[in-house]
């Protein structure tokens, strides 16, 4: 069992203190970066898709640079660190994927500190998502945040009632929903190393977070080995499948966390 903290993402226990106490205040304002209407509060899913923003940023640093942590979060988001954040994200994800995650620690700053001005770091995000190549026209882009909506949704239709045996067609539908939110908040995880997904091995258990860890053998062809903790949203879902559905769905599939 690994006993080292994730490296992509830093979780919020091991934030700077500083980070720690401004986190919980932003999300208790009413200003959602996402809306235009006053005083609309931020969605669940929104506040996930900002905290793995600045988890990730906050990972990075861990990595780069850690002595960075020590400084007050408004002197350590600068434009440099911010370019090195890019080239970074650009060594294992699209240029549109790059965009959304700078654009999601824009909005964390923002909120977080809304005394201080991020007129640049907008326009780095701003410059990133015209850069990227334009989509095919092929169908509607899909958001992150969609995805995550998407997948609650599933799941939160067809959880199990105590006392009631589940459904196999509930018990497909929570996976399923499972699966999609999964890959809303780790987009790098290709569909078939979502499918292989095992328990114990690429599904692992730290204490009360659980990791998806994908070695670089088993990912796309240059790319880095995945290494995320999974959303502490989708945590009581995943003991829920892990406890419940997954027990249903053995009675006629092999052992696996999507089987």
């Amino acid at each position: 069992m690994r006993g080292l903290p994730p490296r992509l993402h830093l979780p919020l226990g091991q934030w700077p203190a500083t980070d720690q106490r401004l986190w919980p205040r932003a999300m208790e304002s009413n200003d959602d970066p996402f809306c235009d209407a006053p005083g609309a509060r931020l969605a669940e899913a929104t506040r996930q898709k900002l905290m793995f923003g600045w988890r990730r940023f906050l990972g990075f640093l861990a990595i780069s640079e850690p002595v960075a942590l020590e400084a007050g979060p408004g002197e350590r988001l600068t434009i440099a660190r911010v370019r090195s954040y890019v080239a970074h994200l650009a060594e294992t994800n699209t240029p549109q994927s790059v965009a959304i995650q700078v654009d999601a620690l824009y909005q964390t700053a923002r909120i977080m500190m809304p005394e201080q001005d991020w007129t640049w770091l907008k326009a780095v995000k701003a410059r990133l998502y015209a850069a990227a190549p334009a989509r095919g026209r092929s169908g509607p882009i899909i958001t992150s945040v969609q995805l995550i909506d998407l997948g609650l949704k599933l799941m939160d239709e067809s959880k199990p009632t105590p006392g009631t045996p589940m459904r196999l067609a509930d018990a497909i539908s929570y996976r399923d929903g499972l699966m999609i939110a999964l890959l809303g908040f780790i987009p790098q995880l290709r569909r078939k190393n979502l499918a292989a997904l095992e328990i114990g091995r690429h599904l692992v258990r730290e204490g009360e977070a659980w990791l998806v860890i994908v070695p670089r053998t088993e990912t796309k062809k240059n790319s880095s080995s995945i290494d995320v903790a999974i959303a502490d949203l989708l945590t009581p879902y995943l003991a829920t499948y892990l406890d419940v559905v997954r027990r249903r769905m053995l009675r006629i599939q092999p052992a696996m966390l999507c089987g």
